[in-house]
């Protein structure tokens, strides 16, 4: 849903809203084996959603280079623009998006600088 989603509503490069999901995905799976809550995993598809939204809308990344957007928090002052100024909402957002960024260097997917 996410892929055609970004496609869609952001003009997503299609390979790169599909090596997103993936790797998402692959994430989303990767905290389910850990036995993360799922109020926490809700919560951190729910930023994970927000950031591919905005990486989408204001860095357009095509292919493989999706990922390296991820390699740290991004768009956080967008977040809070667009989503919530709440502290506590931009500090979730910040937390889910190291733990993704973490991810990704663990893989191999991208050189982590979180």
């Amino acid at each position: 849903a996410w892929v055609r989603a970004w496609r869609d509503d952001h003009d997503a490069d299609p390979k790169a809203a599909k090596i997103l999901a993936a790797a998402m995905g692959r994430y989303f799976a990767e905290l389910a084996t850990k036995g993360t809550s799922p109020r926490t995993l809700s919560g951190i598809e729910s930023d994970l959603e927000a950031a591919g939204m905005l990486v989408f809308s204001y860095e357009a990344p095509k292919g493989k280079r999706v990922l390296e957007c991820f390699s740290e928090v991004p768009c956080e002052i967008e977040f809070e623009r667009k989503f919530s100024d709440s502290p506590n909402a931009v500090a979730r957002y910040a937390r889910s998006l190291e733990g993704f960024a973490r991810f990704l260097g663990e893989a191999g997917l991208v050189a982590c600088e979180a």
